[in-house]
């Protein structure tokens, strides 16, 4: 697959559909949680990770206030959960 131009975790859509979105994020290792969305924001899209919009960062970092992650061990939240084995997906 041609990653030109795509940042972050963006990739490209299958053939025929136009426009990038966000790839499945899954942990090198174990998975403790899934997060599973239906369609990624086109902020989160824009800017190559999950969760970018005000309310959906909120609820990262109530994860974040439960000790689940970190989020000074990566510039985006989406990063710091992966190191601690949270994987995204979304269903479209």
């Amino acid at each position: 697959m041609d990653t030109a131009g795509l940042i972050g975790h963006q990739e490209k859509f299958p053939e025929g559909h136009e426009g990038p979105t966000l790839a499945d994020l899954w942990p090198d290792n174990r998975i403790v949680a899934a997060v599973v969305g239906l369609n990624p924001a086109p902020k989160s899209v824009e800017a190559g990770h999950y969760y970018q919009e005000l309310a959906a960062r909120r609820q990262l970092l109530r994860v974040a206030e439960a000790g689940m992650l970190n989020p000074e061990d990566a510039p985006f939240l989406d990063d710091a959960a992966r190191q601690y084995g949270i994987a995204f997906t979304n269903i479209v």
